[in-house]
């Protein structure tokens, strides 16, 4: 029964918005320069929330989302999730400006 409930609720989520997975923020870009976009249906000048994942920049994911996005775009915004490079692999300025930049393309 949960599980039918939770296919159920997916469903229902992947109905009330649009998701447009994986963009490149930067070019050329690493694998990580990527973002996710969601957006209610028919989107079109709306106000942008952006959303920098955890993990101490060291770890994470733009898709641990979790249900932020639904809460978003059903009160009307857009939802951005950004991924980034990850400390040690790069400098921590590095990073910083992988945020800024998608930040700047979303704009």
């Amino acid at each position: 029964m949960k599980t039918a409930l939770a296919f159920l609720l997916l469903v229902c989520v992947a109905e009330a918005q649009n998701l447009k997975s994986n963009i490149p923020y930067a070019d050329p870009g690493h694998e990580r320069q990527v973002l996710d976009i969601y957006a209610p249906e028919g989107a079109k000048n709306l106000p942008v929330v952006s959303w920098i994942h955890g993990g101490g920049w060291q770890t994470g994911d733009k898709t641990s989302v979790q249900i932020k996005p639904r809460v978003f775009t059903e009160r009307g915004f857009i939802f951005v999730s950004t991924n980034y490079r990850l400390w040690p692999h790069v400098e921590m300025g590095v990073l910083i400006r992988d945020v800024a930049k998608s930040l700047g393309w979303v704009h």
